[in-house]
Order: C-alpha cells, then structure tokens, then sequence
C-alpha cells in the first residue's frame, strides 16, 4: 500500500514480523523513497472544478515529480532529519515502496507560515494511507484515494475516506 505524508518530523516505519522488529528510517537529504505529485496554487473559493486560466482555458496540476518550488524538503533540527512541507501547493508525497503489515512512527510541529486558501483556517494536513490509483482523483485533486488519519492544529485522530475510497 502507498503511504503519501505531509508536515512530518521524523518518519520512520516498523515492519512487523515475528522473528524481528526492524524500524526503517523513510528520510534523506534527497528524499530518495519518495515521489511527489504537487497540484495547484489553491485560491479562496476554490470549488472542486479543475480550474482555469484567464482565458477559461483547463490549468493542468504541475504533477509528479516537479516540485521545482521546493514544498517538500528535507532539513536537519536537532541532528535529525526532518521532513519541511511549505504548504504553498496542495501536493503530496508517496512511498515509492509498498507497505503492508506496519507501523508508522512519527512527530508533527507546525510552522508559522500560511498560504491560500487557508490563511484564516486552522493549519490542516493528514497521513494518507493504504492509497490507490493515480494522484489528483478527490476534491483537492492533490492527492491518491486513500484513508486519512487527519492532522489539524489543536487537534488529531479524525478519520476521513479521501474520495469516497473504501479499503
């Protein structure tokens, strides 16, 4: 299964086995396990619609792989790496390897920035896991369909199935 993260501290991933316990660190300094898909500059009353240049002519999502404005970085605080997520375009990143039968282990601090369309919102990302089919496929188009464990300033936990997806 396909696990894309977002605003993530330190990511490392337990294979669950009888014989062993080996946690796996997922960060590098070039994010070498990873593929990003980056969407669109999101504005204030987006609505779901792909949107449009000036001219009413479709803007295609930047994609995979592309993320030439650096939304997804890795920084090093406290002697560990640790994953920078800009928040300026809805994207996401995917393990490049398939997981099953795991256990995430992860931290999450929130920065001071903010960007459109959630400048008066509370900061908001998820873990998206167990992902399917290509990215862009739900609302935000930003993202695999998927089961999310929200992540939301003030609070977490919340479940939301991206895209009506049912695992």
């Amino acid at each position: 299964m396909r696990l894309p993260l977002s605003i993530l501290i330190s990511i490392t991933l337990l294979s669950c086995s009888k014989e062993t316990e080996h946690w796996t660190n997922l960060l590098d300094a070039n994010l070498s396990q990873w593929d990003s898909y980056l969407s669109y500059r999101h504005k204030e009353g987006y609505n779901g619609d792909q949107p449009k240049d000036d001219q009413g002519n479709l803007i295609e999502p930047i994609g995979s792989n592309k993320d030439q404005y650096g939304v997804f970085t890795v920084v090093e605080e406290n002697n560990e790496q640790v994953l920078r997520v800009s928040g300026e375009i809805y994207g996401c990143i995917s393990t490049k390897t398939e997981y099953e039968n795991y256990h995430l282990r992860l931290k999450v601090k929130w920065g001071d920035n903010v960007h459109p369309p959630r400048e008066k919102l509370l900061k908001d990302t998820g873990i998206l896991y167990h992902s399917v089919g290509p990215n862009g496929a739900e609302y935000w188009r930003s993202w695999m369909l998927s089961q999310e464990f929200q992540i939301m300033q003030g609070h977490m936990g919340d479940y939301w199935s991206q895209a009506t997806f049912c695992s």
